[in-house]
């Protein structure tokens, strides 16, 4: 392929705007200046009151909300037959594409003071991402910020179906 020719491809693909699948890693007790680890500290706080089940419930207010949101943003009652029918034709989309929309978040791994969240959301950046994590740590009463995010889902495409840097090959 030529390199226009895969550009419009990479375009083609943005437009689609598939729902994306991450592992979004976090630390407890420490806030950074841009949520993300390799900042600047600027809050500590207490973390041994966080349980695993008030982080699990969290989680699950937090899907919840999202979910009436994007019912909301299509004008319909989430318990009308309409808010159903739209329901089973499948992902619901926003029609801003600058919404950030969680479709599914829950909590993978819980090791004090570090934590793995599985989020599934469409019209995401990393930005959006670690503020997600502080903002949840906010409701525990503790602090938190972002120490990795995986993206193991794009649409379609799964990790199998990735590169490693090393694999590429710019030659035919």
């Amino acid at each position: 392929l030529g390199l226009k020719k895969c550009a419009k491809l990479a375009i083609s693909l943005r437009h689609q705007r598939f729902l994306r699948t991450y592992h979004v890693r976090g630390m407890l007790g420490v806030s950074k200046e841009n949520y993300f680890w390799d900042s600047r500290v600027t809050c500590k706080s207490k973390y041994n009151h966080v349980t695993e089940a008030r982080f699990s419930s969290i989680v699950a207010s937090l899907q919840a909300s999202h979910q009436r949101k994007m019912y909301d943003m299509c004008g319909v009652d989430i318990q009308s037959q309409a808010g159903y029918e739209l329901a089973l034709k499948g992902v619901i989309r926003p029609e801003n594409n600058q919404e950030p929309i969680i479709y599914g978040i829950r909590l993978i791994e819980f090791k004090p003071p570090s934590f793995t969240l599985e989020i599934h959301a469409i019209n995401e950046d990393e930005q959006f991402l670690a503020m997600l994590l502080h903002d949840i740590a906010i409701e525990m009463k503790s602090v938190a910020h972002c120490s990795g995010i995986s993206c193991i889902r794009y649409g379609p495409f799964t990790l199998e179906n990735s590169l490693l840097r090393r694999h590429w090959n710019l030659k035919g």
